[in-house]
């Protein structure tokens, strides 16, 4: 998805000439309003796009990522900008770009790695959905209530606690 259509023509080669050329889309638009349109789940995004913009495009397309898909991000060390100690307040790519970086640090549902190529790429993949887990805790879950149930109902037939009316 390229919002600058004077890109098209700069780009179309590339795609018409690759052997994957029938399942490529180019799709001039707005990514905040294309990708919810799609209907689709995607195994892998890229995004460059509007600095100021990268925490929204990412929590966009991470909505549609499959569990275990992979964003990259590029320009994420900006030309070095992100590591100067004071951003100036009207430099907003710079300060996109931090807060960008600074949420994807933290940010519990993906594993996360900044490349220091060029201007940065971090590689960031979307954690699995471990069924597992979801089945163990909702075991333990099971056996508390089990519990509880037991222990009342232990208490009404042999304790001091009064059998519902």
């Amino acid at each position: 998805i390229e919002i600058n259509d004077e890109q098209e023509e700069f780009t179309r080669p590339w795609f018409d000439n690759s052997p994957y050329a029938d399942k490529i889309e180019f799709i001039i638009g707005d990514a905040m309003q294309v990708v919810p349109s799609l209907g689709v789940t995607f195994d892998m995004a890229f995004i460059d796009g509007d600095k100021r913009k990268y925490l929204e495009f990412y929590e966009l397309v991470l909505k549609y990522l499959r569990p275990g898909g992979y964003i990259l991000a590029d320009n994420t060390l900006w030309g070095g900008h992100v590591t100067e100690e004071h951003v100036r307040e009207s430099d907003l790519q710079t300060q996109g770009i931090l807060h960008f970086n600074d949420f994807v640090a933290t940010d519990k549902r993906v594993e996360k790695v900044i490349l220091p190529l060029r201007d940065g790429l971090t590689i960031i993949r979307k954690k699995m959905i471990c069924k597992r887990r979801i089945a163990i805790g909702v075991g333990m879950l099971m056996l508390v209530v089990l519990g509880i149930l037991c222990y009342v109902r232990w208490e009404v037939w042999f304790g001091n606690m009064p059998m519902p009316a």
